[in-house]
């Protein structure tokens, strides 16, 4: 026997988010590079060097969004469904017994804590989608997937 017994949506802080898309510092000055007050946000690198600026412009525009990401006022995040499973044997040998098991989507990970509600929610539904893929691949129905309403839950945000 097997049953659905819990599906979550999960949303946790990114700990481990790489923001060099934005820029990366350094000691040396690149093309656009600003000039940085070292402060409580950074190291010792005395220059941020936007990493696809066209202009100083654009340099300063990634310079302040970093800025954010290291003050905590954004983060990124990382969006996973799972499912609590129960398989049990029906005997009275010493394998009877209930197993439980999370089953988990791989999730999406770098996800700007300021992004749009409409993106989050294509996010959540795709990773839904990607948690109903595997649910019916170890034998589940839809009927079965759909009866559950998802739990959401945020672990608790620097914000």
């Amino acid at each position: 026997m097997k049953k659905i017994t819990k599906i979550k949506l999960k949303i946790e802080s990114d700990y481990d988010a790489d923001l060099d898309h934005i820029g990366t510092w350094s000691d040396e000055c690149g093309k656009y590079g600003l000039l940085h007050n070292k402060d409580r946000y950074m190291n010792e690198m005395a220059y941020f060097n936007s990493t696809n600026a066209e202009s100083i412009e654009e340099a300063r525009r990634d310079y302040k969004r970093m800025k954010q990401f290291l003050s905590r006022d954004v983060e990124m995040l990382g969006f996973y469904a799972e499912a609590t499973i129960e398989t049990w044997q029906d005997s009275t040998g010493a394998g009877a017994g209930r197993i439980r098991n999370v089953i988990r989507t791989p999730g999406l990970w770098g996800v700007d804590s300021d992004a749009s509600s409409s993106d989050y929610a294509e996010i959540e539904g795709q990773q839904l989608e990607d948690l109903k893929d595997v649910l019916m691949e170890l034998g589940f129905v839809e009927e079965e997937i759909e009866a559950f309403t998802p739990e959401y839950v945020e672990t608790p945000l620097h914000l």
